[in-house]
């Protein structure tokens, strides 16, 4: 089930939970081994091989929802996981195993033996999901509030952490759908873009990256097609008559400028670059990428060089200039399992 945003609240109807920066996977135990896939359905066991040692801790067969994470000083780190994200070769993950051990952080439960939870309120499953995994320091349950909501995200600020998660006792479980009943409350904002270019400094040496929001995956994918001309050149949301549909994206930001492409068939919105955080292992893997896999985009940018829009980064960030571009994005790091 994927996330809504939402600002702080209380509410008795809710629990609260810590927002952690980690990957999301579900893990799978049949009684005897355990499976791990995540979003792209790509098994992970052999890259987080510690996670097999979990079977130990769940006393029945289950498919659970969760996160795994890295972390410093009891604290979720992303870049940590990123580096674990990249290793391939057998002998450097067992090292890895020692140095930056991984853990599978469960908070729901969609079956248990051969019975399917969905539909089950939330409030049902987690109780369920108490009884059948056992905390340790390889799998663990996500702990939660009731009703207190906007003094966890107080405390969640105060502690540098990235946010909580509100989710509707009542709530069932919808299968890879974005729903209200759960909703993120995030102390700085972050999102998932795509790379479609880069600048070089005067040293040739990659300097920024650009960033493109694939407009199919979000909630403006109803109304976009009809602003993207038929050549796929760019086109801006406020040169077109206002209507029902633009509302719904708050009047095109007040009637900013979003700068809206076609790109073999699907839209996409610019969201403009970032050059803040962008490790040199990051700026390797992009510039790779890109010798193999160069695009010709319809954006008009001096000195970029455009890629095909297939990688994926975390960006931070303030929030979203009327143009629809970020403000002070620091660069998180590449995405692999998207």
């Amino acid at each position: 089930m994927l996330l809504n945003e939402s600002e702080p609240f209380d509410s008795p109807d809710y629990i609260f939970e810590l927002k952690l920066d980690g990957l999301r996977a579900v893990l799978y135990y049949d009684g005897t081994s355990v499976r791990v896939r995540n979003k792209r359905n790509d098994e992970l066991i052999e890259r987080y091989p510690e996670l097999k040692r979990a079977s130990a801790f769940i006393k029945k067969p289950c498919v659970l929802d969760g996160e795994i994470i890295c972390t410093t000083n009891g604290k979720p780190d992303f870049s940590k996981l990123q580096k674990r994200a990249l290793l391939a070769n057998a002998f450097k993950i067992k090292l890895a195993e020692q140095s930056m051990p991984v853990q599978f952080v469960a908070y729901d439960i969609l079956q248990v033996d051969k019975k399917v939870l969905i539909e089950c309120p939330l409030i049902e499953r987690k109780a369920i999901l108490e009884r059948v995994v056992v905390d340790c320091n390889i799998i663990s349950k996500s702990r939660y509030i009731e009703t207190q909501g906007k003094a966890f995200f107080a405390l969640t600020k105060e502690q540098g952490l990235e946010g909580i998660v509100a989710k509707r006792k009542d709530s069932h479980y919808y299968l890879g759908k974005r729903s209200s009943v759960w909703l993120k409350i995030k102390v700085l904002l972050d999102d998932d873009f795509l790379i479609c270019g880069y600048k070089l400094n005067h040293q040739g040496e990659l300097k920024d990256v650009l960033l493109l929001r694939d407009l199919s995956k979000t909630d403006v994918a109803h109304f976009v097609d009809a602003y993207v001309s038929e050549k796929g050149n760019c086109k801006d949301i406020a040169d077109v008559n206002s209507n029902n549909s633009v509302q719904d994206k708050q009047q095109a930001k007040q009637n900013g400028r979003l700068t809206i492409i076609n790109y073999k068939g699907k839209s996409y919105q610019y969201m403009g670059s970032v050059a803040m955080g962008i490790s040199q292992q990051d700026k390797a893997i992009i510039l790779e990428f890109a010798r193999a896999h160069p695009a010709n985009l319809p954006l008009k940018i001096s000195g970029a060089y455009f890629i095909e829009p297939k990688l994926v980064g975390t960006v931070i960030y303030m929030l979203e200039t009327a143009s629809g571009h970020l403000r002070q994005p620091v660069f998180k790091g590449l995405r692999f399992d998207k």
